[in-house]
């Protein structure tokens, strides 16, 4: 029996060297592995340069909807804001400054801090450097100055500008590689897919594969308006003799795959679909797929019509606003509950009196307050975009 090869350097796969695959990168959301597909040193290099580039070009979708990964978080990212401050969005959807700013007054023996942005960490490492830098800061006890200082926060109007663009030979070959291991998974040589395998060996191979946004028919046919999810789906057709694919990122980006001309083997369909801020595998049905012409006039852009990805566009956003609510308002409460009850309760366990749970009730009214305002909907609508 023939060992089974890497599919990049066609090395023989063992024990020792070979590793799982998933067939849509962990960093976006995927689960999925296969085995006997590549090896550990193919793995790490096509993933530190191929699939990375495709997770940072899809990072801020990630931010927007908060996915969930089987290692880490997804990374934190600075985006400017139509005003021209940048600001940072970490995993848990939280906002700040991209750079902290400290502002210092000094009035007879009274000296103010403003510190905006950051964490109480980079507090404490800015205003080290101060005291360094004017003399009249350096009797601060900085343990007391940042165990003593108010916490803060508020809601910004501003939207942040955000890059939607994707593509490129590197994210296209991870793409390839995500369509090839599936049709691996379906028990398909990995040497049937002729032309997939010569546009991720050779740097001058023509792509296999273009975008597929056609207002007439969509590949998808159980499509529920507004669930981000990924999918990959492949096909073989003895009658036609090809090989295709179908990938999707998050029901916005959708891509056409032509993986062989010359498949000879039995007809199947495989596909596999998950919703990346879960991780939860999904049920996805699709339709009778594409012809190779038709695909070829996707690699043209003859299958792209602008509207269709506008509105998948609208529909992810629409999903990323409402799961940013949700995110801000549990966070808000319970902030709001953890500065109540530090103002409030004395000991653990203790009963409230009567005014310790009227204390209660109004920070925690207090400390929502922001949010509901932030959140209140002006007469006629929001005159501002969520992002």
């Amino acid at each position: 029996m023939t060992s089974k090869q890497c599919i990049l350097c066609r090395a023989n796969l063992t024990s020792d060297n070979s590793s799982k695959e998933h067939v849509i990168p962990n960093a976006i959301g995927g689960r999925k592995t296969v085995v006997g597909f590549i090896c550990r040193s193919c793995n790490s290099d096509c993933g530190s340069k191929w699939d990375a580039e495709l997770a940072r070009q899809l990072n801020p979708i990630s931010l927007l909807l908060g996915i969930t990964r089987q290692r880490g978080n997804v990374p934190a990212e600075t985006f400017p804001t139509y005003s021209g401050v940048n600001v940072r969005f970490d995993s848990d959807g939280t906002r700040s400054l991209a750079r902290p700013e400290i502002d210092i007054a000094t009035e007879e023996t009274t000296t103010r801090l403003q510190f905006k942005g950051g964490t109480k960490k980079d507090l404490r490492q800015i205003l080290k450097g101060h005291c360094r830098k004017y003399p009249q800061l350096r009797h601060l006890d900085l343990d007391y100055v940042i165990s003593s200082a108010g916490d803060k926060s508020s809601y910004s109007s501003d939207p942040m500008k955000i890059d939607f663009n994707f593509g490129g030979v590197n994210s296209g070959r991870s793409l390839v590689k995500s369509a090839v291991a599936l049709a691996c998974d379906a028990g398909i040589a990995p040497s049937r897919c002729d032309l997939a395998l010569d546009y991720l060996l050779n740097e001058d191979s023509e792509a296999c594969f273009g975008y597929y946004f056609n207002s007439d028919k969509d590949l998808v046919t159980d499509r529920v308006p507004g669930l981000p999810f990924h999918c990959v789906y492949v096909k073989g057709c003895a009658d036609n003799s090809t090989l295709v694919g179908y990938i999707e990122y998050y029901g916005l980006w959708r891509i056409v795959l032509l993986l062989s001309e010359s498949y000879t083997g039995s007809d199947f369909t495989h596909s596999y679909a998950v919703d990346p801020i879960d991780g939860t595998e999904l049920d996805v049905s699709f339709g009778a797929g594409l012809s190779a012409p038709e695909i070829r006039d996707a690699f043209d852009c003859r299958q792209y019509d602008n509207a269709v990805f506008r509105n998948a566009l609208a529909n992810v956003l629409g999903k990323a606003s409402e799961i940013d609510f949700k995110r801000a308002r549990d966070q808000a409460i319970e902030h709001a509950i953890e500065v109540a009850i530090a103002n409030s309760v004395k000991r653990e366990g203790d009963k409230l009196t009567d005014e310790q749970a009227r204390r209660f009730a109004f920070d925690v009214a207090e400390g929502l307050k922001p949010f509901i305002m932030h959140n209140m909907t002006p007469v006629g609508g929001r005159d501002t975009d969520p992002f």
